[in-house]
């Protein structure tokens, strides 16, 4: 039987183009997930909340995992219930309106769900804090709330681009595709020249990091 051999290059462009395919559909979901969270939360409260519509799909990176935190925590809870709890501790963490976050517990309240909440808001508290040293670890700082929120799409994403880092093809185009494909999916209110100077970052700390392995 013949064998085939794959080069390395070749091997490296075949990761590539999963990794672009993979991004995408993350991207995508991390916007839906805002966008159905602040949909549902919408339904429940007596005032407008369609000024979030973009702020939601631009933290849905961070509303995934708390979701899952508290189905995993309240098998019997109600989606919807779910969704404004998420809402409640994105809106606590993140935007600055003491308004909005009061109206948010007061229901949560009226629901008898407090102590879900209060879970969730620990958790999510953790998680920010989690997201903000590896952004500090690479070199940045924040001014504000809004500035750590910008980057919550990277939570669902940083495995594979750990995973790209080590085995991918890292080029200035490779890093212009994956910052434009982020921005096109409407998850930050980062720019794309932000995100890809993030990336260069990103992956000039992570090579540091392999060669330093290789030569201890």
């Amino acid at each position: 039987m013949m064998e085939i051999t794959i080069s390395e290059d070749i091997q490296r462009k075949l990761i590539t183009e999963s990794l672009m395919g993979d991004l995408s559909k993350v991207l995508s979901n991390i916007s839906e997930i805002g966008k159905q969270n602040l949909k549902d939360t919408q339904k429940m409260m007596k005032f407008d909340l369609k000024f979030l519509l973009t702020w939601s799909a631009t933290i849905g990176g961070f509303m995934g995992p708390l979701n899952q935190y508290i189905k995993d925590q309240n098998v019997e809870i109600t989606e919807a219930n779910i969704n404004l709890i998420v809402v409640g501790v994105c809106a606590t963490l993140f935007y600055n309106n003491e308004k909005l976050v009061a109206e948010l517990v007061s229901k949560i309240k009226e629901k008898g769900l407090i102590p879900v909440f209060e879970s969730a808001l620990e958790k999510g508290a953790e998680l920010r804090s989690a997201l903000m040293r590896f952004l500090e670890s690479i070199g940045l700082t924040f001014g504000n709330l809004f500035a750590i929120a910008s980057f919550t799409f990277l939570i669902p994403i940083i495995g594979m681009l750990n995973t790209y880092a080590t085995s991918g093809e890292i080029t200035p185009e490779t890093i212009q595709e994956i910052s434009e494909r982020i921005v096109m999916a409407g998850v930050t209110a980062l720019s794309a020249t932000t995100i890809r100077n993030f990336l260069k970052k990103f992956f000039a700390k992570s090579e540091k990091g392999q060669s330093e392995e290789r030569h201890s």
